[in-house]
């Protein structure tokens, strides 16, 4: 009996899944650490549509952010969900994982962690796992489902757990322009 209903909820999933509007969107916008950090991302999106209203969404990020003693490359993959609006406004979440390296432009760094111990970072890059929340806000300046063109505003919090725990959270806020690749 429990095989029936694993083999059935398969079954339905897949045809429910096979109906639905799939779209690959494409983003690029301007991100903020800090008003002196400035950088700018790139995504890629794999949107699957479960309603005019409701898309599940499958996200590819990379982001460069050009600090004052450091820079940041870094890459996550994201899942989450939007919510569009009949008024053309969009709310996004999402919650991913991804990597972090900084390239310092300092000869030496050093760092006291909690317990007083003294670590020196290598030169070049200092790679890390990197957590990443981010929400969003949009609006959509066509209001058509299949070719979306919206303005972001998305705060976002991530840690470099390369550099310090859980308890060391960075946010930065990112503004960008997502617009639609290919529908499926």
């Amino acid at each position: 009996m429990k095989r029936l209903i694993l083999i059935n909820t398969i079954i339905l999933s897949t045809a429910l899944g096979a109906f639905s509007q799939k779209n690959l969107n494409a983003e690029f916008g301007l991100l903020l650490n800090r008003v002196e950090n400035p950088g700018f991302n790139a995504t890629i999106d794999f949107e699957t549509s479960h309603s005019d209203a409701f898309s599940l969404k499958s996200k590819f990020e990379t982001g460069f952010i050009i600090g004052q003693d450091y820079n940041s490359l870094s890459f996550a993959l994201s899942r989450g969900f939007v919510k569009y609006f009949n008024s053309g406004f969009a709310v996004e979440q999402s919650i991913g994982i991804g990597t972090m390296a900084n390239f310092y432009k300092v000869e030496s760094i050093w760092y006291f962690d909690a317990y007083g111990n003294v670590t020196r970072y290598k030169d070049g890059s200092n790679w890390g796992l990197m957590p990443v929340i981010s929400m969003g806000i949009g609006y959509d300046l066509t209001k058509k489902k299949d070719t979306r063109n919206i303005i972001w505003l998305k705060p976002s919090a991530y840690w470099n757990f390369g550099f310090g725990g859980i308890n060391l959270p960075y946010f930065n806020l990112q503004l960008s322009y997502s617009f639609n690749l290919k529908s499926f």
